[in-house]
């Protein structure tokens, strides 16, 4: 019987970890992030590397976004990229942009393709990644990416003027959900080491002695329980 009663064990179960490494991998989704900055809740419009624009304004990004131009001043012909519906980026634009909702957004390309005051059929796609492998690949391609999205492999062009990180800038988008992890709530120690025992990625705590064999317990700041200067305390069991 462990000599602890009185303190309080973080605990994994058994054989979960295979070094530090790996626990503080696993870990993560416990871990919060820092909150975005005011840039990281902005949305870049993105080209090809190649494409030599540098700057739109908001008009001629809603022409372009609602299909109505058709090449670059270069001659390229232009490829419009969009995310799936539902996708918060997708919203922004659709918002600030074409000033239209979904529904409104689709009429426009379905009336404007039988007319023939639409040139461009949106290319959509489900993911970041999506977006900018095929920006990446495509010349006359123009999409948009969360900031945090974006890497080297495309180019962020200014709205009027203005780039994501500068004053005034105009296309915001809502921070991404929450990646913390809703606690399991249960009601004993019993049940707390039964479930810890069948879910590789769980972390709990204990009594010093309701700790069995079927859990391991982990060390804070480098001390088991047992050890002089641990911090983690609990007031005794009430006497029966």
């Amino acid at each position: 019987m462990p000599r602890w009663g009185g303190i309080l064990s973080v605990f994994i179960g058994a054989g979960f970890l295979a070094g530090a490494l790996s626990f503080a991998s696993d870990l993560r989704p416990f871990i919060p992030s820092e909150p975005p900055t005011a840039s990281e809740q902005n949305l870049a419009v993105v080209v090809n590397l190649s494409n030599p624009i540098e700057n739109l304004s908001m008009a001629e990004l809603r022409s372009l976004f609602l299909g109505e131009r058709s090449h670059w001043p270069n001659g390229r012909r232009i490829t419009l990229v969009m995310m799936e519906p539902g996708q918060p980026e997708r919203a922004a634009v659709l918002s600030l942009i074409c000033q239209m909702n979904e529904s409104d957004f689709k009429n426009h390309f379905l009336h404007g393709l039988f007319t023939g005051e639409v040139f461009v059929s949106p290319k959509t796609l489900a993911t970041p990644v999506g977006v900018r492998k095929f920006i990446f690949n495509v010349p006359g391609a123009i999409g948009y990416l969360r900031v945090t999205d974006v890497d080297a492999s495309v180019k962020v062009i200014r709205v009027d003027e203005r780039l994501p990180e500068d004053k005034g800038y105009r296309l915001h988008i809502p921070p991404r959900p929450s990646k913390f992890v809703s606690p399991k709530t249960l009601a004993t120690p019993v049940g707390v080491r039964k479930f810890i025992f069948n879910v590789p990625g769980a972390i709990g705590y204990l009594r010093a002695t309701d700790v069995d064999a079927s859990v391991k317990v982990i060390r804070v700041d480098e001390r088991l329980p047992e050890d002089k200067g641990y911090r983690l305390h609990i007031p005794p069991r009430p006497s029966k």
